[in-house]
Formats: structure tokens, sequence, C-alpha cells
């Protein structure tokens, strides 16, 4: 397996994944909307998820995940040790699933940033050639 930064359009990864759907989360879909009026409000997180997934489950969380995306619609994505991760492999139903990184994911959308930085895990450069065909490796 390999894993290698990449630098991806986001109009390729949204053929793929949808990070507002809820289903990582186990909650319901979260609206643009949602996310665009706890902008306003000025009603973001700035607690990764790592620190308070245990306390937080299904549709509970919903709340907390609409303020951390606001969180990075507002602040922008960093680049640091949470970096999106992508697992890419032909043998998945789904292809690409999204490994770390929903909620910078979800703001890249809302925000419709070009790209993204995101680590992927594959066997097969051509699987990921095939899928996101605009991807380009970063050479760090």
């Amino acid at each position: 397996m390999k894993i290698e930064l990449f630098e991806i359009p986001t109009h390729e990864l949204r053929q793929w994944v949808n990070p507002l759907n809820g289903a990582l989360w186990g909650c319901e879909a979260i609206q643009e909307r949602d996310v665009g009026n706890a902008v306003k409000r000025g009603d973001v997180e700035t607690q990764h998820w790592d620190g308070v997934k245990d306390d937080l489950h299904g549709p509970d969380s919903r709340d907390f995940h609409i303020r951390r995306i606001a969180f990075f619609v507002e602040k922008g994505l960093p680049d640091d040790d949470y970096r999106i991760r992508l697992g890419v492999d032909a043998m998945d139903e789904t292809l690409i699933r999204v490994d770390n990184g929903n909620h910078r994911l979800a703001a890249a959308f809302i925000r419709n940033d070009p790209s993204v930085r995101a680590l992927l895990y594959y066997f097969d450069a051509s699987v990921i050639t095939a899928a996101l065909p605009s991807a380009q490796k970063i050479h760090i």
C-alpha cells in the first residue's frame, strides 16, 4: 500500500464522496444552509473530532458537525496533522472513502475551493488515474 499526498480538484471528488450526508457520523444529512447559518452566528467548533468523538454519537452529534464544518468554512483548511485522508480501493464498492477530514472536505465543497490536498492510501495508481484524472501527486 502506498500513502502519498495529492492535490485533487474538488469537482472530481464530489463524484465519489458526500461529506454532508451524515453517514460517516451516523446523523441526519447536513445542509449547506445549516453550516452557513452557523457561520453567520459565529457558532463554530474549534475542538478536533478526535478529541470528542467518544462522547458524541449519532443524531446527538449533528450540531457539533455543523459547527466544526462552519469553523473550516470560516478559517479555511489548515495544513496540519489532521489532513484529509482518502482510501482508494478498486475492491471497495465505494471506490473512494473518507478515512479522515470529513469536516474539512465538507467545508471545501461549501466554499467551492478548487482543490484540496489529501493523503491517498492506495494499492494501484491506475485507480486514482481513472477516478481522479486531474489529481496531482505532491512531492514533499
